[in-house]
């Protein structure tokens, strides 16, 4: 990350997750947001408390998941950590590991914009091509 600093500290990491599908997601009958940690979603926005380490990494200390559909469409952020290049989420299926869910590319004004990685077009059934913008990620401070 080009901002790294010399200790942890505190952000909230806020993700204006496309908002065609947050839309979507919201018009569902059985549409349900599930929040650990001081997480929150704003209708807008996901909103996740994290931590800045030293190296540059941001962790986030809550989850959330927003779902419809039975569950078959879900957006499952549960362990997430940004790197200089991805946001990387625990692995949906529950096999243990890493998963890319978006590529990050830092904003001349702050931030990052966000990508559709290639191995996460099956989690919204297909419906978004890989590299499509997936909304902006502000980095807030605490």
């Amino acid at each position: 990350m080009t901002d790294a600093v010399s200790e942890a500290r505190s952000v909230i990491l806020e993700w204006h997750v496309r908002p065609s599908l947050l839309t979507y997601l919201q018009r569902m009958p059985d549409f349900a947001v599930t929040t650990e940690g001081g997480a929150e979603f704003t209708g807008e926005a996901v909103r996740l408390p994290a931590m800045r380490t030293a190296d540059g990494r941001l962790e986030a200390s809550g989850a959330i998941e927003l779902s419809g559909h039975g569950g078959a469409l879900t957006l499952p952020l549960r362990g997430v950590v940004v790197t200089e290049d991805a946001l990387w989420i625990d692995e949906p299926t529950g096999a243990g590991g890493r998963h890319r869910l978006v590529n990050v590319r830092p904003r001349a004004e702050g931030g990052y914009d966000t990508t559709l990685a290639a191995e996460s077009d099956i989690l919204f059934l297909y419906n978004y091509l890989p590299d499509t913008s997936f909304g902006p990620l502000l980095v807030v401070d605490a």
